[in-house]
């Protein structure tokens, strides 16, 4: 009885902080969202129910942003981890002292502020004086307005993002095959396998929950892509680059909509924790088998 008195004891303050940082304000979200909130000086606060709701599955804008949200995480987050999958690889074939001198250039990318990021690339991909189109015209190819046509506006910024987050992948990759067990791969080489062979049936399997890891929290922080949006695109042209939290930001600060944006907030929540679930499910089925 002491025990458990005692647990509670140093259990409890942790509890009381975890409430206040995340259940408080998740709560003032819900009760914001089911009312009017007043846009002008003097209008009053209304209860409206789930109006709200409703307005935002009719809103053929936000069900924009969400096709284009998960259009980015279906196509970003693979080549990220294939990516670094690869050179994750490749440098756990390279000397420690080599590697690490890469491993502190590779992270560089990682380290920069979305907005420093989106900066970045949108003079890179700039229709009049980036490089990349400099290197088109000279090879004959005619210039192309990556950030203005909606054809390529999305591409570039999943570009900038796996630019910006493969080193991420990598590291985490890494530091799981780094700390793998040798004795599978001792007793594969006695037993006459090959690297496709030693990667297949050994590094895999041993490296799921790290892959896991790196999938969940690549595809949670892709939901909240924010940064990029705001300074190559602007959410345009045409919502092309509309991703949610940008639609999000704009209804609740630029129009000054904010029940409606905390409702749009409500809405994503559970489709963050469906995306999660979903990646432990599968996981731990594989992990069965």
């Amino acid at each position: 009885m002491h025990t458990t008195y005692s647990k509670w004891i140093w259990v409890l303050p942790v509890l009381i902080i975890l409430v206040g940082i995340g259940g408080i304000p998740f709560a003032y979200a819900i009760g914001m969202s089911l009312t009017h909130w007043p846009r002008f000086p003097g209008e009053s606060i209304t209860f409206v129910g789930f109006q709200n709701y409703k307005n935002a599955l009719l809103d053929p804008t936000f069900l924009n942003s969400l096709r284009v949200t998960f259009t980015y995480l279906v196509i970003a987050i693979p080549v990220e981890f294939l990516l670094g999958l690869c050179f994750a690889l490749a440098l756990t074939n390279i000397k420690f002292k080599a590697r690490k001198f890469i491993c502190s250039f590779l992270l560089t990318p990682s380290m920069l502020a979305p907005v420093v990021v989106g900066v970045i690339w949108k003079l890179v991909l700039s229709s009049y004086s980036g490089p990349v189109d400099f290197i088109l015209e000279k090879l004959g190819i005619k210039s192309i307005d990556w950030l203005g046509n909606p054809k390529y506006s999305l591409p570039s910024i999943i570009i900038a993002d796996v630019w910006q987050w493969t080193p991420f992948t990598t590291m985490i990759l890494l530091s799981g095959m780094v700390a793998l067990p040798i004795s599978p791969f001792e007793a594969a080489i006695v037993d006459g396998a090959g690297s496709w062979d030693k990667f297949r049936y050994i590094t895999l399997p041993l490296l799921k929950p790290v892959i896991l890891i790196t999938i969940i929290l690549r595809s949670i922080d892709g939901i909240k892509m924010f940064g990029l949006v705001q300074v190559m695109t602007q959410g345009g042209p045409g919502n092309s680059t509309n991703v949610i939290t940008y639609y999000i930001y704009n209804q609740g600060f630029m129009y000054w909509s904010l029940s409606y944006a905390s409702a749009l907030t409500i809405i994503v929540l559970p489709i963050v924790i469906v995306i999660t679930t979903s990646y432990i499910k599968i996981a731990q089925l594989k992990l069965i088998k």
